[in-house]
Protein backbone atom coordinates (compact mmCIF):
# COMPACT_ATOMS: atom_id res chain seq x y z
CA UNK A 1 0.00 0.00 0.00
CA UNK A 2 3.03 2.45 0.79
CA UNK A 3 4.62 1.73 -2.86
CA UNK A 4 1.23 2.69 -4.08
CA UNK A 5 0.97 6.00 -2.44
CA UNK A 6 4.54 6.63 -3.18
CA UNK A 7 4.10 6.32 -6.86
CA UNK A 8 0.84 8.25 -6.77
CA UNK A 9 2.57 10.93 -5.12
CA UNK A 10 5.79 10.82 -7.81
CA UNK A 11 3.25 10.58 -10.55
CA UNK A 12 1.35 13.94 -9.22
CA UNK A 13 4.54 16.01 -8.81
CA UNK A 14 5.66 15.02 -12.64
CA UNK A 15 2.49 16.58 -13.70
CA UNK A 16 2.96 19.72 -11.48
CA UNK A 17 6.39 19.87 -13.29
CA UNK A 18 5.09 18.95 -16.33
CA UNK A 19 2.74 21.66 -16.51
CA UNK A 20 4.86 24.50 -14.84
CA UNK A 21 7.35 23.56 -17.42
CA UNK A 22 4.63 24.30 -20.06
CA UNK A 23 3.28 27.30 -18.42
CA UNK A 24 6.87 28.83 -18.06
CA UNK A 25 7.42 28.15 -21.88
CA UNK A 26 4.33 29.72 -23.37
CA UNK A 27 5.24 32.78 -21.05
CA UNK A 28 8.59 32.66 -22.53
CA UNK A 29 7.24 32.45 -26.08
CA UNK A 30 4.63 35.63 -25.36
CA UNK A 31 7.46 37.47 -23.86
CA UNK A 32 9.69 36.79 -26.75
CA UNK A 33 6.95 37.96 -29.60
CA UNK A 34 5.79 41.19 -27.39
CA UNK A 35 10.03 41.75 -27.79
CA UNK A 36 10.21 41.44 -31.13
CA UNK A 37 7.23 42.87 -32.05
CA UNK A 38 8.68 46.71 -29.57
CA UNK A 39 12.09 46.10 -31.56
CA UNK A 40 10.41 46.21 -35.49
CA UNK A 41 8.22 49.21 -34.12
CA UNK A 42 11.57 50.84 -33.30
CA UNK A 43 13.56 49.86 -36.17
CA UNK A 44 10.54 51.19 -38.22
CA UNK A 45 10.50 54.58 -36.50
CA UNK A 46 14.07 54.99 -36.63
CA UNK A 47 13.47 54.14 -40.77
CA UNK A 48 10.48 56.99 -40.62
CA UNK A 49 12.97 59.56 -38.58
CA UNK A 50 15.88 58.70 -41.43
CA UNK A 51 14.18 58.44 -44.40
CA UNK A 52 13.16 62.11 -45.43
CA UNK A 53 10.85 63.06 -48.16
CA UNK A 54 12.95 64.70 -51.58
CA UNK A 55 11.89 67.87 -52.81
CA UNK A 56 14.18 67.56 -56.25
CA UNK A 57 15.51 64.50 -57.95
CA UNK A 58 18.38 65.48 -60.26
CA UNK A 59 20.15 62.85 -62.36
CA UNK A 60 23.71 64.05 -63.36
CA UNK A 61 25.35 62.81 -66.65
CA UNK A 62 27.18 60.66 -65.03
CA UNK A 63 24.47 58.77 -64.15
CA UNK A 64 24.70 59.42 -60.46
CA UNK A 65 21.26 60.30 -58.24
CA UNK A 66 20.59 63.41 -56.16
CA UNK A 67 18.14 64.11 -53.77
CA UNK A 68 17.68 67.26 -52.59
CA UNK A 69 16.12 67.72 -49.00
CA UNK A 70 14.91 71.19 -47.44
CA UNK A 71 17.23 72.66 -45.04
CA UNK A 72 15.11 71.71 -42.39
CA UNK A 73 14.73 68.21 -42.67
CA UNK A 74 18.64 67.84 -43.17
CA UNK A 75 19.67 64.41 -41.32
CA UNK A 76 21.88 66.50 -39.79
CA UNK A 77 19.54 68.12 -37.60
CA UNK A 78 18.21 65.35 -36.18
CA UNK A 79 20.96 65.06 -33.99
CA UNK A 80 19.84 65.34 -29.82
CA UNK A 81 22.35 68.41 -29.56
CA UNK A 82 20.99 70.25 -32.67
CA UNK A 83 17.01 70.00 -31.94
CA UNK A 84 17.00 73.66 -30.92
CA UNK A 85 19.54 74.97 -34.15
CA UNK A 86 18.97 77.87 -35.49
CA UNK A 87 19.60 77.99 -39.32
CA UNK A 88 21.71 80.95 -40.24
CA UNK A 89 21.80 82.13 -43.45
CA UNK A 90 24.28 85.10 -42.83
CA UNK A 91 26.77 84.64 -40.63
CA UNK A 92 26.03 87.13 -37.50
CA UNK A 93 29.50 89.18 -37.61
CA UNK A 94 32.74 89.17 -39.74
CA UNK A 95 36.11 88.89 -38.61
CA UNK A 96 38.17 91.69 -38.52
CA UNK A 97 40.37 92.15 -41.69
CA UNK A 98 38.73 89.36 -43.74
CA UNK A 99 36.32 91.56 -46.00
CA UNK A 100 37.96 95.04 -45.18
CA UNK A 101 39.45 95.68 -48.45
CA UNK A 102 41.58 98.33 -47.08
CA UNK A 103 43.53 96.75 -44.96
CA UNK A 104 44.40 94.07 -47.74
CA UNK A 105 47.62 94.65 -49.07
CA UNK A 106 48.60 94.60 -52.55
CA UNK A 107 51.93 93.16 -53.33
CA UNK A 108 51.62 94.63 -56.92
CA UNK A 109 52.11 97.78 -56.13
CA UNK A 110 54.24 97.36 -53.20
CA UNK A 111 56.97 96.03 -55.66
CA UNK A 112 60.00 99.49 -56.08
Amino acid sequence: MADVHFSREIARKGVVLVIFWMLSLISLSCAARLSVSRQKLQVQNHLNRLNKPAVKTIQIPDGDIIDCVHITHQPAFDHPFLKDHKIQMRPSYHPEGHFDENKVSNTDTEKP
